[in-house]
């Protein structure tokens, strides 16, 4: 008996994948094989409405308006928190779709200098997400339940950078919303299986009743240490007025008990923070500096 296996998305997307313009290849944040990942299941899911959660310079929205150039009426909203690329201040959020892309101009709607948290009521319903967006913990959680009431049942959603931990530059900086997030989640998961089959720093996942029935799961993770130890996080990654906003968003849509859990998570980071005296800042960052110095140093002799 023959079994016909459908091809992965990034052989679905690879060809139309090829075609973004090579300057935006250079500057994205994404692979290859992750660009035509994520085109291949646009392609074969055929949204009609595409929310991005994080911008940057925009290669993603680039990558997602591409995949969309046969589809008329689709459109993308792309939502970040910085008006301003991180990188470069004195170009906005999104600057690469202006630049290069013109052309899917008409199809992009974003919403720049917003949190998911203020912008959801006005997107509505939306059959595919992509997030992408701090990857310091809760951020990526905390967008995505801000999503999900208004993800349709089936829709797909799409998490980069699910593996950034075991990169140098996202083990030192705590870097494990997505992985969190992703492990979490209930729901049929998706991953790419060229070049890194083991381990891939895409992913993907299905919505179902199931992902909603154990959202419990979710705000679970709110009780892991935010952030660094020795950072306030929410001070600088979700804007004061937001840890306010959240009760009452989760109380509305998952019941007062994940309102008030929230708030307990809150209360709970802030008095870890505060018990960290000066002096134990000052130790932490000499053994992870110490740390850092002992294994290059072994590297270095084997």
């Amino acid at each position: 008996i023959m079994i016909n296996i459908p091809p992965p998305p990034e052989d679905v997307g690879a060809d139309l994948a090829i075609q973004i313009d090579p300057q935006v290849c250079e500057l994205s944040e994404m692979h290859f094989v992750e660009r035509a990942f994520v085109t291949g299941l646009i392609l074969e899911h055929k949204p009609e409405k595409i929310l991005e959660v994080g911008v940057a310079a925009g290669g993603g929205a680039v990558v997602i308006l591409n995949a969309l150039s046969g589809a008329d009426t689709a459109v993308l909203h792309s939502v970040d928190l910085f008006e301003y690329y991180y990188r470069d201040k004195s170009k906005r959020s999104g600057w690469m779709v202006e630049t290069y892309a013109p052309q899917h101009l008409r199809k992009w709607k974003p919403y720049l200098g917003k949190d998911t948290l203020e912008v959801m009521g006005e997107i509505g319903e939306v059959d595919f997400l992509i997030l992408d967006t701090a990857h310091i913990h809760p951020v990526e959680t905390l967008n995505f339940l801000c999503v999900l009431p208004y993800l349709k049942n089936e829709a797909i959603v799409v998490i980069h950078d699910i593996n950034l931990p075991l990169s140098l530059s996202g083990y030192k900086t705590h870097s494990y919303a997505c992985r969190l997030l992703f492990d979490n989640v209930v729901a049929k998961k998706i991953t790419p299986t060229q070049q890194y089959p083991n381990c891939p720093n895409i992913g993907a996942f299905q919505i179902s009743e199931d992902t909603r029935k154990y959202v419990d799961n979710l705000f679970s993770t709110l009780l892991y240490p935010w952030g660094r130890l020795y950072s306030k996080p929410w001070t600088e990654l979700i804007p004061a007025q937001f840890i306010e906003k959240y009760p009452l968003f989760f109380s509305k849509h998952y019941g007062e008990h994940y309102g008030r859990l929230f708030q307990d998570a809150v209360i709970a980071q802030k008095n870890l923070y505060d018990s960290v005296s000066f002096f134990d800042f000052l130790r932490i960052l000499g053994y992870e500096f110490l740390r850092g110095t002992v294994k290059n140093f072994t590297r270095r002799k084997g």
